[in-house]
């Protein structure tokens, strides 16, 4: 049985970003994945979406990930609503470790193209990731 979309979209979520395996995206992402959040910028291909999980477990090695409530699925678009957490102990989007801890939200929307993910296009609460880090001021 093939797997619908959302349950395309909701393991890339667990493995990708639940359990920091930058490997999935060999499996479960197309060739020219397009990858956009704000502290990210845009990335494309596999290579830069792999090296941006690495960069950020790297950097936030206790970071957690989870969904909040569950994905809605329209065609090949699929949205969810997440919740993250860690520590920042190495360097991320240019700012030096400060062994702060963050929590914030987001949500994301992935495009869904013959079983791989094409396109995941975010949002986070940049902002306050920033403050929390004492980037800005609060």
């Amino acid at each position: 049985m093939t797997p619908s979309n959302k349950e395309i979209a909701a393991r890339w979520f667990d493995e990708y970003w639940g359990k920091g395996n930058a490997m999935i995206v060999e499996e479960l992402a197309k060739d020219d994945i397009h990858f956009c959040y704000p502290l990210t910028g845009a990335l494309d291909g596999k290579e830069a979406v792999r090296a941006c999980s690495k960069t950020l477990f790297a950097a936030f090695p206790d970071i957690k990930f989870s969904p909040v409530g569950s994905f809605i699925a329209e065609g090949e678009w699929v949205a969810g609503r997440w919740r993250g957490e860690g520590t920042q102990t190495g360097e991320f989007a240019g700012i030096p470790a400060t062994g702060k801890k963050v929590s914030f939200t987001g949500t994301t929307v992935y495009r869904v193209d013959g079983g791989k993910i094409a396109e995941e296009l975010g949002e986070e609460d940049s902002l306050l990731v920033l403050k929390q880090l004492g980037v800005i001021p609060e």
